[in-house]
């Protein structure tokens, strides 16, 4: 046999009420593939809820889960007036190394609020398996089937890590500080993309999210750190939030452009990248300013380059003058006036010039 053997992908035999539609693609039918990777893609469109992931289960295992967020307007024409149908679409990399010789993956939506839909299953072999020999000779036990209290054996259910997710990041949780947290209730994010550079842990995506952002992608060089961000939107049911490392979404061919683009660590995490920044950012460039002269005032005038029209925003931990501490600037950046002011929820209390 060819390294990886796909004989069948198949949808269920009956359309469910939850979803309006869905598709399995698997190229590589019956071919050899490169490596040891599965390509999979296609699209699912919730009914009632939008479908935020698609998650790949097998032999009782969650292998893989990939974010639903590709653009599809293909279902987007065919569909008219469906709620978010647009990025319904998702492409992924499983590995067979994850899989048993003989494999029956299986495809389940996980919707917004965090309920399952069956879409199908992948069918195949593949060569890599080996660790199930090393263990024992006569080769992997069959898991053991689940009766239920009539005496029939039910299908196994889909298992939950939300458990083991608790107890993993129990240590590294975060929360959002008072002032970054005071910064984002001062701009609009209701229905907007956003750019979070220096995510983090991902607490200001989310909060980013909960306040309405309709997308919110969040960019970190750390790779431990972005690995738990995910882990904790998944912890948290936090849809339409993703994370990459590094700067991969400023660079080449094929880049998004974000309403609001996040620079809240310091204005030296964007210095060298303005013009990148300026021709991504289609509303406002959101960074803190260093504490004084002559740094600001550089600051200023080299952001003044793509965001001519700014307000600078000073916030405060604590809620009275012998409580605050900590005060932070952060400039709020335009192409133009009406940009700026359309960003801007109500000023206030909080000191601002321009």
């Amino acid at each position: 046999m060819t390294e990886i053997q796909i004989d069948s992908v198949l949808l269920p035999p009956e359309p469910s009420d939850q979803l309006w539609g869905c598709s399995i693609q698997v190229p590589l039918i019956g071919s050899g593939d490169v490596g040891f990777w599965i390509h999979v893609g296609g699209y699912v469109s919730g009914r009632w809820r939008p479908a935020a992931a698609v998650e790949f289960v097998e032999a009782d295992n969650v292998v893989r889960v990939a974010a639903v967020r590709i653009s599809r307007p293909d279902v987007a024409l065919s569909r008219p007036g469906e709620r978010e149908v647009e990025f319904c679409g998702f492409y992924t990399l499983v590995d067979a190394r994850k899989l048993s010789a003989e494999f029956d993956l299986r495809l389940a939506a996980i919707l917004e609020d965090g309920s399952r839909v069956p879409m199908g299953s992948i069918r195949g072999r593949h060569r890599y398996h080996v660790a199930a020999t090393e263990q024992s000779p006569q080769g992997p036990s069959p898991p053991p089937e689940r009766a239920s209290a009539d005496g029939n054996h039910d299908e196994p259910p889909i298992p939950s890590i939300k458990d083991d997710l608790k107890r993993l990041l129990a240590d590294v949780e975060t929360s959002l500080s008072e002032v970054e947290s005071s910064l984002l209730d001062r701009l609009v994010l209701a229905g907007k993309s956003v750019l979070d550079l220096g995510a983090g842990t991902g607490e200001r995506a989310r909060a980013a999210r909960a306040r309405g952002a309709a997308l919110v992608d969040g960019i970190e060089p750390d790779p431990e750190r972005v690995a738990l961000a995910r882990l904790l939107s998944a912890y948290h049911d936090s849809s339409r939030v993703f994370f990459h490392q590094a700067r991969e979404l400023l660079e080449g061919p094929g880049r998004e452009e974000y309403d609001v683009v996040l620079a809240v660590n310091g204005f030296d995490l964007v210095r060298d990248h303005l013009d990148a920044i300026a021709a991504i950012a289609r509303g406002v460039l959101v960074t803190e300013l260093p504490a004084a002269d002559p740094d600001r005032a550089a600051a200023l005038e080299a952001a003044r380059a793509g965001f001519p029209f700014h307000e600078l925003l000073e916030l405060s931990s604590g809620l009275t003058a012998s409580e605050q501490r900590g005060s932070r600037t952060f400039l709020v950046g335009a192409a133009d006036e009406a940009t700026l002011r359309s960003a801007l929820l109500g000023r206030d209390g909080v000191t601002a010039t321009q």
